[in-house]
């Protein structure tokens, strides 16, 4: 890959993870930034906010900390 397209890469999955951010999903990301609603880069972004989240723990992934199942 080169340096231009890497820098893109992370341009591209800085303006998703803006928009996750303010609570904005997927497909309205999609729309704003005029992406496909299947483009991979989406993708990619959802599921390291997902892994940011957990690694984080319940708390930082919008939960209070305590369990939900009872």
């Amino acid at each position: 890959m080169t340096l231009v397209r890497h820098q893109r890469t992370r341009e591209r999955h800085a303006a998703v993870h803006t928009l996750l951010n303010q609570g904005f999903g997927l497909l309205e990301c999609a729309r704003r930034l005029g992406w496909a609603p299947d483009d991979e880069t989406l993708r990619r972004a959802e599921e390291a906010a997902g892994l940011l989240a957990r690694r984080r723990g319940p708390a930082a992934a919008g939960g209070a900390g305590e369990r939900r199942d009872r």
